[in-house]
């Protein structure tokens, strides 16, 4: 973001969304490692309120005492009476996921 000392990464564009295109003031790409070490523990790097615990209700965006590792995944769309279809879509939450680190575990609930 040009012209700013500080600015926080966009939430709408991270879910793929934000119409303000060069107009927004947050920034459009994936942050790097560096990027993410600039900001404070109490603030995510959307710029959202981190706490000291995690909320019984596992909402909000975490806390600051521990590294978040936890993401959810809803409205997947696939067949699930297809052989391997949990199967399936677990390799490719981890091929799509993976590029961001190890993953430990994945859970996923068919409905």
């Amino acid at each position: 973001v040009p012209d700013s000392e500080m600015s926080y990464y966009c939430v709408f564009f991270a879910m793929g969304g934000c119409n303000l295109g060069s107009r927004c003031g947050y920034y459009h790409h994936l942050p790097i490692e560096e990027e993410c070490d600039m900001y404070d523990m109490v603030h995510d790097i959307f710029g959202r309120q981190r706490y000291a615990t995690h909320r019984d209700d596992m909402g909000g965006v975490g806390c600051f005492n521990t590294d978040g590792k936890t993401i959810f995944v809803g409205d997947l769309i696939f067949d699930r009476t297809a052989p391997d279809a949990v199967e399936k879509m677990e390799r490719e939450l981890r091929r799509s996921f993976g590029v961001w680190g190890r993953i430990e575990h994945i859970r996923i609930i068919p409905r």
